[in-house]
């Protein structure tokens, strides 16, 4: 098995999932040979660009596999998602039948598909947050209304607290908190509702946090904030233009005045880390 034939030069760093809190908290790196761990992600796609009809595939990845091919052996278990307890109700008795055999980690998912498998309300309402018990409010946007979920006087973020698993389960039976019903999930042996069920980096930060900061940079709406890099855009372009990536990045820069728009999750996050290096941030300085 890779995991346990692999070898680290730094006993301390984190090289793979096996390194990882939730990994080394259920012993699963003494499991005999013959188990495996499982990581299964669940996110809505369209079948066409201009298509209303989308699918919701749910993929498994084995852990155990080397890193290096792990990407090409995906387990496709299912296309479509009905209702959300009927769905994952054959997923949870596999695993219960061979759960000897395999052991579901972690579940990785957007915040539209993570609070139908947890049983919760969406962003959008009271207690809308999976991790914390914030209630949030609402303000007003454009002709709408957003939840918003602010930090209090005495710098508390989280309202009445983190979830945990267990109180989950309690707020599950008396439908409060946000949770409106058990999920089919929190039967799965050593699978925490919570701390197992983790919001992705492509989401969160790569089409989040990274395409924020572009947006601030160059869109022409903040061309009065100092840190506005609209007027330099050309400059910009050519520098970004002139680096030549690592082989793990899989795709070369394009430019940010004319690809912004299209630049896929990686792109982004590429870009976020070459705008914070130490000659891009000089070179800006420079310029401005």
């Amino acid at each position: 098995m890779y995991a346990k034939n692999r070898t680290k030069q730094c006993s301390y760093a984190i090289k793979d999932i096996f390194d990882g809190h939730l990994y080394r908290k259920n012993n699963f790196d003494d499991l005999p040979d013959d188990i495996i761990t499982l990581n299964f992600s669940v996110d809505g796609t369209p079948l066409f660009k201009a298509s209303q009809t989308s699918i919701t595939p749910v993929l498994c990845t084995v852990n155990e596999i080397n890193p290096k091919i792990r990407k090409n052996h995906i387990i496709l278990t299912s296309t479509d998602i009905p209702d959300m307890d009927e769905y994952l109700k054959p997923f949870k008795y596999n695993n219960v039948e061979y759960h000897k055999k395999c052991q579901i980690l972690i579940g990785i998912c957007d915040s539209v598909e993570r609070p139908k498998l947890r049983g919760s309300k969406s962003f959008r309402g009271e207690y809308g947050c999976g991790f914390c018990k914030h209630k949030g409010e609402e303000i007003a946007k454009g002709r709408g209304y957003v939840r918003i979920f602010p930090i209090d006087d005495d710098g508390n973020a989280h309202g009445e607290g983190l979830r945990s698993h267990t109180e989950t389960l309690i707020h599950a039976n008396n439908v409060e908190k946000g949770i409106k019903h058990r999920s089919v999930l929190c039967d799965i042996p050593k699978f925490d509702i919570i701390k197992n069920l983790t919001p992705d980096w492509m989401h969160c930060v790569a089409l989040g946090v990274c395409r924020q900061f572009l947006k601030l940079w160059i869109d022409s709406s903040y061309h009065e904030r100092e840190f506005y890099l609209g007027n330099h855009i050309s400059a910009t372009d050519k520098l970004l233009l002139s680096f030549k990536p690592s082989m793990d990045v899989s795709r070369t820069p394009r430019t940010m005045s004319k690809d912004r728009l299209h630049l896929k999750a990686h792109e982004l996050l590429t870009y976020l880390e070459i705008m914070f290096t130490e000659q891009v941030c000089h070179t800006l300085e420079f310029i401005s």
